[in-house]
């Protein structure tokens, strides 16, 4: 995206900083959530207001506020209608003798606000992201440009197991494998992990095995997303002949008002 349109919106007794938006061909598109700590109105006029927007150039924000000396610093946006532009202050708690400020002017935004249907999945995959950058690494070198998931199943006795196989192919053809047992999430969504488990060992798969996934992505899409998630696991929602939906929680432990959502759409065998 060229242009991005912020919305403050008033959920509840919180206000949130949400965005949605899509690729210029649409096969990828994102959708945050971020909960504000402090919502301050300087004109008595505008303090009942449930929501407002701005429109800014990506690049600009992204260059305004990548400083790696403000790494966690906080992040305060001023909103100015008679000038239609913001300011950005950054200040860390760590260094009160510092602050840094940037001004960007806003724009008209032309285009409809993108938004997301409720969509119903019914499997959860947990992924090893260093796994998962390990072979976007080796796509880069072999010239692949898009990334197979497939999920498998099988009962052996009381349990089900799972295989989760990642696959590549360009100038040369990568797999990676995982076997694991499978439970349920509490909505009945089947629970499948792409991760190294050393109580976990190899289980048969044979040609009798229910594929309960097949799907094929642009890698290039996946890792444009997780190259900056600062986690170790993360969750991806699946169903055969839908977007691939990628999440992550922002803020502390696991409360779900706030995140970003990133969802890619499947490779289709017309195009």
């Amino acid at each position: 995206m060229s242009k991005i349109t912020f919305k403050v919106q008033k959920i509840g007794s919180f206000y949130f900083l949400m965005v949605d938006g899509a690729d210029t061909s649409f096969t990828c598109c994102v959708s945050a959530r971020l909960q504000l700590e402090n919502v301050k109105f300087f004109h008595g006029d505008e303090a009942d207001k449930e929501e407002f927007s701005f429109c800014v150039e990506c690049k600009q924000i992204m260059y305004s506020i990548d400083n790696p000396a403000y790494a966690h610093a906080c992040l305060t946006i001023e909103g100015h209608s008679n000038t239609a532009r913001i300011h950005l202050l950054m200040s860390d708690p760590d260094q009160p003798n510092s602050t840094e400020r940037a001004e960007l002017s806003t724009f008209v935004d032309a285009d409809p606000p993108q938004g997301l249907c409720p969509l119903d999945f019914n499997m959860l995959l947990e992924i090893d992201l260093n796994k998962l950058r390990g072979l976007v690494k080796q796509s880069r070198k072999a010239r692949a440009e898009h990334l197979s998931i497939y999920v498998c199943t099988n009962s052996k006795g009381p349990k089900q197991y799972s295989l989760v196989m990642f696959y590549l192919e360009g100038d040369t053809q990568h797999t990676q494998s995982f076997y694991n047992e499978m439970t349920k999430h509490e909505d009945g969504s089947l629970i499948v992990r792409a991760a190294a488990d050393t109580t976990n060992t190899a289980v048969e798969f044979d040609d009798e095995s229910d594929i309960a996934f097949q799907g094929t992505f642009p890698i290039e899409k996946i890792d444009a997303f997780v190259k900056n998630i600062p986690v170790r696991m993360i969750v991806a929602k699946l169903k055969n002949g839908m977007p691939l939906m990628l999440t992550h929680h922002l803020g502390s432990g696991e409360d779900e008002e706030s995140h970003v959502r990133f969802l890619v759409a499947p490779k289709s065998d017309e195009y």
